[in-house]
């Protein structure tokens, strides 16, 4: 399990820019100084106006000018201080924020998709921009307070015990019943206060993932009539939000006000140690000086204990923010390979490869083997959940974790630099993701050497160029701006379009016309028909027509090979492939039966 992030590993982050953040903490030092030079300067033209009035002449007006003056110098030097550190502050936690977001960028890019897609894409940017901003917003804001907040107590308890300790330690003695009560509130449940706000902030975090997901689903929500307390993740995450922050709000409410009440009212202690030092040591040890000094220091406790609080609930949140950051740059990233891919040599090999996903005891694949070699079409067809797309996932490198041997052209994926493999292989996926860019940048993707020409040929290829230059924009247009969207077949082809401009050796359709209208499935297969002349395909599909003219078609069943062989050779062997074939034609017939019915 993770050790827990604490204030050492907070200051750690903060000294990733040392010179800003240590310019910080020393300014924010001299500012907690400096804020006391006025309560020195009371104590000084008090004493001298009681000595005054005892006849023994020692207040005048150059006395409570120059204290005066000193008194005006430390509370500005105060206000300056404390700002030039909050600026320091800031410079250092925006230059750190950015490092963070850096780091965790390049740390996701290398890590398997398959682990960023059980992350969940409302985790990852609540950590991106929520947690990293919460770092970022305690460096800026709270390590100057962090320092002022124990270097204040410091200044204070210095100067209370210096003037009298017996006032010291009455103001003391009231201050730690109130410490007391306050953390009371902090250790509500098991843990306290830091395991709390961890769950509170989990609630939360969970709570807008499930959020984010019900948002995407509204459609579906609206088109079934369903409510919120319908689905019942979302439903869920707010119950438990729920139940955790109204009894902790309660109790912080009521341990709280104890906690204010004491601390606003300390100087109640004052008169009863003053009558115990007149009665004590007699009236000749009674300094009413200093009794009016501490009247007037007192509040300034009630003002400096807070901040610590308020500060130690800032710095719970960085923490806990912090961990959620640690976590996904703990998850480990693909294996650098440096090996590269023989075009010329690139046959597909599984070799006795089984794999579970994360936290499931069921095998997705079971010791599946096959061969894909160069310039030949492989098509895997199965039912739902027999282990098509895990093939593509693998293949792509989605997950690692998987037992036996993936190859290309004899090299294991594993081996193989990222750049080559993603350089030599073209996927196209069933989900389809265009970026908010013009088509033509979408088409051209991370190929920087292709031409406007040749993207125009690729669309050209993928049957796409008649209605791209039918946009306001033509290749210029921005997809989903000014309400331009494309449908699911449109996406479809500028996808293929996309990976002939890659023209990659080694192309894997993922069920690319599952969603397919007739006339969009069409157009779709000539593009692809375009795309895989003279390339290793692997295709999975659901349309078992597509696959009548692939070099050899697999047959999936529970995460294993059952069949192999040619169309011809598995309709001769009359098992699952022809059973699969035989539901086809009655589903056929039932469409054209119900259809001369409905006429």
């Amino acid at each position: 399990m993770m050790k827990k992030s604490g204030l050492r590993d907070i200051l750690a982050v903060a000294m990733k820019s040392p010179w800003w953040t240590g310019a910080s903490v020393l300014l924010a030092v001299l500012s907690a100084a400096a804020m006391y030079m006025p309560y020195v300067s009371i104590i000084k033209i008090l004493s001298a106006a009681l000595t005054s009035n005892a006849g023994t002449g020692g207040l005048s007006g150059q006395l409570i000018y120059g204290w005066g003056l000193v008194a005006l110098i430390g509370a500005c030097a105060s206000v300056i201080l404390d700002f030039s550190s909050l600026i320091c502050s800031h410079v250092a936690a925006f230059g750190i924020s950015l490092k963070m977001k850096t780091e965790l960028c390049r740390h996701l890019a290398g890590i398997p998709m398959g682990s960023l897609q059980e992350q969940g894409s409302g985790r990852i940017y609540k950590i991106i921009d929520g947690d990293i901003g919460q770092v970022q917003s305690f460096i800026a804001h709270e390590i100057p307070h962090v320092v002022i907040a124990f270097a204040n107590p410091c200044f204070l308890a210095v100067i209370m015990f210096a003037i009298d300790w017996r006032y010291a330690i009455a103001i003391c003695l009231g201050l730690a019943v109130a410490l007391w009560f306050s953390k009371k509130s902090n250790s509500y449940g098991a843990g306290g206060a830091h395991n709390m706000m961890d769950v509170y902030l989990e609630a939360i975090e969970k709570l807008g993932n499930e959020s984010v997901e019900y948002v995407r689903g509204i459609s579906v929500v609206k088109m079934f009539g369903q409510t919120s307390k319908s689905v019942s993740k979302l439903h869920g995450a707010i119950t438990d939000y729920t139940k955790l922050v109204i009894p902790y709000t309660v109790v912080w409410e009521k341990y709280r006000c104890y906690f204010a009440g004491i601390l606003s009212n300390l100087y109640l202690l004052l008169a009863p140690t003053a009558m115990l030092i007149a009665g004590v040591s007699g009236s000749a040890d009674f300094d009413a000086a200093d009794f009016i000094f501490f009247l007037v220091l007192v509040p300034s406790v009630a003002l400096v204990v807070p901040k610590l609080a308020g500060v130690t609930n800032q710095l719970v949140r960085a923490e806990t923010a912090l961990d959620h950051v640690n976590r996904i740059m703990g998850v480990e990233q693909l294996a650098r390979g440096s090996g590269s891919i023989d075009a010329q040599h690139g046959e597909v090999s599984f070799e006795n490869v089984s794999f579970s996903y994360n936290g499931d005891r069921a095998q997705a694949l079971k010791a599946v083997c096959f061969r894909a070699e160069p310039g030949t079409v492989t098509a895997i067809v199965g039912s739902s959940g027999s282990g098509k797309s895990t093939i593509a996932a693998l293949l792509a490198r989605f997950w690692e974790s998987y037992e036996g041997k993936i190859c290309i052209g004899g090299e294991e994926i594993r081996s193989i630099s990222e750049e080559s493999l993603m350089k030599n292989t073209a996927f196209v996926f069933q989900d389809v993701f265009l970026f908010r860019q013009s088509v033509f940048d979408n088409i051209k993707g991370g190929v920087e050497t292709a031409t406007r020409q040749d993207v125009e040929n690729a669309a050209k290829a993928a049957r796409c160029h008649d209605f791209i230059t039918a946009l306001p924009q033509g290749y210029d247009t921005v997809i989903g701006e000014n309400g331009i969207h494309l449908s699911g077949g449109e996406r479809q082809r500028i996808s293929i379009a996309r990976a002939i401009v890659k023209d990659a050796p080694i192309v894997v359709f993922d069920e690319a016309t599952a969603s397919a209208d007739p006339e969009n499935e069409y157009e779709i297969q000539q593009a692809l028909d375009s795309l895989i002349k003279s390339k290793t395909v692997i295709m999975i599909a659901h349309s078992l027509p597509t696959v009548q003219s692939a070099d050899n078609i697999l047959v999936m069943e529970r995460g294993s090979v059952v069949e192999a062989g040619t169309h011809e050779q598995l309709m001769e062997k009359k098992g699952k492939y022809y059973e699969m074939w035989d539901k086809y034609s009655q589903s056929i017939q039932w469409r054209v039966g119900k259809k001369a019915q409905l006429g």
